[in-house]
């Protein structure tokens, strides 16, 4: 089979959305199957310099041309939403035309239109918020014509599928959620065998900074910890955000007990991960999480807003990890409770991160391609 990829990021591993049809387009290639990648920088080297740009130069419409030349080789078409939004025939392709969630649009943006409402520093200043609304309903038109065009659809999660099936029918959508490369899960098992049985107390967030993160939750969450557990230290891993902007939001002017880390390697994960005894995870909405999986498969509890995504992954190890959406007391409660070792053990969750193979989900993908009409 013969498929090409089309996203509107560069094609590299250590972009959360792109890592996705990266790290699949590997499997994909060892059981035998080709993969190509349509990508930004294919389409044009510089990023969209504001709102009104990138509806002027959006990646469905300036990849068209492209997309149009590269069509008729594939069997395959399999496109992150809203990255094609032209029909089979515009494209002059007879084979299967795939989209695929990293997150659904809809259903991020219904969580930003609550978010406004509650945070108001979210808005940004007035003139501003024409251009940034009008390219976020421009970003929904494209996930709707890119929906109502494929033969088949991806969701990352089990609340995503459902909403798809209800607008595409269930035959089109199919729900797979991600995984981790054989490598890294040995890395990261490796880091629980190395933790201390008696390690101090520390928790680690990873992920960016940010309000669908949970930034705004996270004072109340850092100090409501150190009042329960003196000499808890803190560590935020990939946040992308400053040290000095973190400390200044959390209301620290500077604490030898809370480490920022805004960058890091990839393969320097597992080693950081190595002194935590447990992680939070306060996000808002999520396609999957795979920093959940990855501190899970390092011998990490991890302590969850119950939302889609986190909620497939952690529900089915033990659904105690897992908090009402915004409950700041109760996900303290859990947190301290994981600290102590009173939830589900190392032990555990690596098994449990053991599940989500990468081999194991290129086969089903393929499957969902031959059933959408691909050749085998």
């Amino acid at each position: 089979m013969k498929i090409l990829m089309v996203l509107a990021l560069p094609a590299v591993r250590t972009l959360g959305a792109a890592r996705i049809q990266v790290e699949l387009a590997d499997s994909l290639r060892a059981r035998g199957h080709e993969v190509d990648f349509l990508a930004l920088p294919d389409v044009y080297p510089l990023p969209p310099r504001n709102s009104v740009d990138a509806i002027l130069r959006a990646f469905p419409r300036a990849s068209l041309p492209q997309l149009k030349r590269m069509a008729p080789s594939y069997d395959v078409i399999d496109a992150v939403e809203g990255c094609v939004t032209a029909n089979k025939a515009t494209l002059g392709f007879d084979g299967v035309l795939v989209g695929r969630s990293i997150g659904l649009r809809t259903a991020y943006e219904r969580w930003r239109a609550d978010a406004y409402r509650r945070f108001p520093a979210m808005r940004g200043r007035l003139l501003g918020r024409i251009p940034h609304k009008v390219r976020r309903r421009y970003r929904l038109w494209e996930a709707h014509q890119s929906r109502a065009h494929a033969d088949g659809f991806f969701a990352l999660n089990a609340a995503e599928g459902d909403e798809l099936g209800t607008v595409m029918g269930a035959a089109r959508v199919r729900t797979l959620p991600l995984a981790l490369r054989d490598d890294h899960r040995a890395a990261l098992a490796g880091a629980a065998q190395s933790r201390s049985p008696d390690a101090e107390p520390h928790v680690v967030f990873l992920g960016t900074w940010d309000a669908r993160k949970g930034c705004y939750d996270f004072p109340r969450i850092v100090r409501a910890l150190q009042r329960e557990v003196p000499g808890v230290r803190f560590t935020f891993l990939g946040t992308k955000a400053s040290s000095e902007q973190v400390l200044l939001e959390l209301g620290l002017e500077s604490n030898s007990h809370v480490h920022v880390v805004p960058h890091f390697a990839p393969e320097a994960l597992p080693e950081m991960l190595s002194v935590a005894t447990a992680g939070v995870f306060p996000s808002y909405a999520e396609g999957f999480g795979f920093a959940i999986l990855e501190q899970l498969a390092a011998g990490i509890p991890v302590v969850a807003y119950d939302a889609p995504g986190p909620h497939d992954i952690l529900a089915p190890l033990d659904d105690r990890l897992l908090v009402k959406l915004g409950d700041i007391d109760a996900l303290t409660r859990t947190l301290v409770a994981a600290v102590h070792g009173r939830l589900i053990s190392p032990e555990a969750c690596v098994a449990h991160a053991g599940r989500f193979r990468w081999d194991a989900i290129a086969l089903d993908t393929t499957r969902a391609y031959s059933a959408w009409g691909a050749p085998s």
